[in-house]
């Protein structure tokens, strides 16, 4: 038997997208930056800069919002698509102990992503939702590439992911002492 696959959901991850130098430079900046406060219409706590400090207008930030847009790019490619994407938004969010992400998905947007720069012992993984919604799962199933539900990855710093921006993605229930701290970017 062949087996094809014609809906595949893909998600690219880089490392090493900046300099150590230049990733805790900017690690540090978010965190003296840090005044955010919770998005009125998420169910968590967790604090963001979503909506009231745009990264992407940010200088010292413009070289890994520009390796991001260089890697969406790539990642597009790979997908038939020869577009000239460009970072539209950008944000941090910083998660203590207690904090979640609810699952959502980024409207108006064609690519997301998630940069790493912190993830303590005891940190939450990024979750994506498998977009079939199936409505009669199929029973006894070991789960493949074939039949995944929910794929997490526990993000190492100085990790990228790119997905496409219709992809339901959360983060679980933080346990860590120390901040979880990443920043986000929807790309068109």
């Amino acid at each position: 038997m062949k087996i094809q696959t014609w809906f595949p959901t893909s998600i690219a991850v880089v490392e090493d997208v900046i300099s150590k130098k230049e990733h805790n430079f900017l690690k540090n900046k978010i965190l003296k930056l840090n005044k955010a406060e919770a998005h009125p219409q998420w169910h968590s706590n967790v604090k963001t800069s979503y909506g009231k400090y745009d990264l992407t207008f940010d200088k010292d930030f413009d070289n890994l919002i520009e390796q991001t847009r260089l890697h969406t790019i790539k990642f597009a490619k790979t997908m038939g698509s020869y577009d000239g994407y460009k970072v539209k938004q950008s944000w941090y969010v910083v998660y203590n102990e207690g904090d979640f992400q609810e699952y959502h998905a980024h409207d108006n947007s064609i690519f997301s992503s998630v940069y790493c720069f912190t993830n303590p012992k005891n940190s939450a993984p990024l979750v994506f939702r498998n977009p079939v919604k199936d409505m009669l799962p199929m029973g006894r199933v070991k789960p493949n590439q074939y039949s995944f539900y929910n794929v997490m990855y526990n993000l190492k710093p100085g990790q990228l992911i790119i997905f496409r921006s219709y992809l339901d993605h959360s983060v679980s229930l933080c346990k860590n002492k120390t901040p979880r701290i990443t920043m986000a970017c929807n790309i068109s």
